[in-house]
This record gives C-alpha cells, structure tokens and sequence, in this order.
C-alpha cells in the first residue's frame, strides 16, 4: 500500500528543483536557456536500481544522488536543472492540510517567489486520497517548473502524509514532463524506519515489499537490471547534508544506548525510549510518557544526540 502511494505521489513536485540547486552549482545559465542540453537523460537511457537505507530507487544515467536516508529520497541530474525528490511523515494530526504540508516542503528548500496552482484530486491507492498541484518558483533568479503530489491516509487521531515531486528549469520542463515523474515513482520503501515512523511502517511493511515484487517488470525498462547497494557518505558529507535532513524531515537526531548509534526519529514525540533486550523504540508527545513496568523495566530513555 505505501509503496503504492510513494509511486502516485512521485509523479511530480517541483521543490526538487530547489534542493538540486541547493547541492549542486550551475555554472554557465546559458545552459538554461537549451531545451535540448545534450548532458539532459531521456526515457531511453539506462537506469540502474540502487537500494538504500530504507528505500529502493532508480537513477537515470548520469544522475546523482543528492540525499537518501530514512526520511527523503533526492536525486539530481549533472548540471543541477532537474530533479526529483521523495518525502513524508508519519503520525501527523489527523485533518492536516496536504496543499500545506506541500507548500512548507517546497518553502523549506530555500526557494524564491513559490507559486501553486489550482489542487486537483488524482488517482491514489485504497484507503489513500491525493492530491496534486502545478508550482512553479525561481532559484538564483533562474525561473523553475515542476508538480508535486501529495497523499494522505488517515488514522483513528493521525494521519500520513507523502510527497513527491519532480522538476527541471522552465526551459527544460517539456522534455522532463513525460518521464521523470516515472523515475521518482520508482521509489519503493523496503524498511520499517522508512519516515521515521517505525511502528507505522511495520504494519504495512509486507505490502510494501509484495508491491516490491511487482515492480520487477517496470524496472525492466532499465538497460540493465541491477541494483548497488548505495555507498556510505563520509562524515564531512554528513554534516553537510544533516540540516537539510533534518529540516525536509521533521525529525531529531536521539543516542540510541541499546544499538550505540544515532538515529533520527519525528519531531512529532518530545520523547522516546528503547527496550534494552528487544531493541524497539516508542515514543510519544508527552514528555512524561515512561514505558517501565513493575513485569518490564527493560527499557532506557533516549536522549537527544549532543554532536548532531
């Protein structure tokens, strides 16, 4: 089921955009005023899958990719004019608006002059809703277009939330439109951790990876079928990326003392606490939430990691 959205909502969203610029450098614009760059990937160039922390994705020939973790999936072509990007929440309140939560996304990708169009319902799994909306805004004063989508599931109290987007410069936008959101669609979640909701994400963590198996024959498009398990970034790059991270996920980096590494868990909770035997983390928005019984003490608080 997620992973069916994650395919619905990657059909478009233009803060990518933003967030290529933001890790790359454009150089010349002139390059932006070329419809038909020859460094631009088409629909029939090979696409290698790659396997990530928590998801599965494809990228296009060419492409890097610009951030991968728990909670976004970013990829950006060489030249930093297109992009698409993967990102959600989980646990969120119930009714949240999803044209907001797509526009506080956009806005946090340190863009100019953001401009939505009309929403439009769009086809989306059962039990889903979404929506999608045309934007278009600028970044080094080099006009952008793209479409972002956003799907909604709701809860008993909460809702989840997931946005994808692809995007390009506005003078590239025509010879994007047609296949790059099919590229973001691709992204599959694999992993429990996936949006920093692990109690979520466990429930529908074997849908997710039967809807997997069925995406074998769209990924046989790709030149060649294979996957590359994505190379761990090195800590300067860490750092680099972790305010963005943090920032596009809503999330907070918390010491785990059972495991003895960092992870970064919703902002939603102001607290969480990890059973030292079983490994599993809870957390809640009360901070005087504390797990511990009388039949189970095995549980350590977490707290919030001092070197983010």
């Amino acid at each position: 089921m997620l992973k069916k959205v994650i395919k619905i909502a990657a059909f478009s969203t233009l803060a990518a955009v933003s967030a290529a610029f933001g890790q790359s450098n454009p150089g010349n614009a002139d390059m932006y005023n070329n419809p038909n760059p020859s460094a631009q990937t088409s629909p029939g160039s090979s696409v290698q899958m790659q396997r990530g922390q928590c998801f599965n994705f494809a990228v296009p020939a060419g492409w890097r990719v610009a951030e991968e973790g728990q909670m976004a999936v970013v990829l950006g072509n060489a030249d930093g004019s297109a992009i698409t990007i993967m990102t959600g929440n989980c646990g969120l309140p119930k009714n949240s608006n999803p044209v907001q939560f797509m526009q506080a996304k956009l806005s946090a990708m340190r863009i100019a002059n953001l401009r939505m169009g009309q929403p439009r319902r769009v086809q989306a799994p059962q039990g889903w809703a979404s929506v999608q909306v045309d934007y278009a805004y600028t970044f080094n004063n080099v006009p952008c277009r793209g479409v972002a989508t956003c799907s909604v599931r709701e809860g008993y109290d909460t809702c989840d939330m997931i946005m994808s987007a692809a995007a390009s410069v506005e003078s590239q936008w025509a010879s994007y439109a047609n296949w790059l959101p099919q590229v973001a669609s691709s992204v599959e979640a694999t992993n429990s951790n996936a949006f920093g909701a692990r109690g979520v994400m466990q429930q529908n963590i074997q849908i997710s990876t039967n809807e997997g198996e069925r995406q074998r024959e769209y990924r046989e498009w790709s030149a060649k079928k294979q996957e590359e398990v994505t190379r761990q970034r090195a800590e300067s790059q860490d750092r680099n990326n972790d305010d963005f991270r943090q920032t596009l996920g809503n999330v907070t980096r918390y010491d785990n003392p059972q495991s003895q590494r960092k992870e970064d868990l919703s902002s939603n909770n102001t607290v969480y606490w990890v059973n030292t035997v079983t490994g599993q983390v809870v957390g809640n928005p009360n901070s005087t939430y504390d797990p511990r019984t009388p039949t189970d003490t095995n549980w350590m608080r977490m707290e919030r990691s001092a070197n983010r």
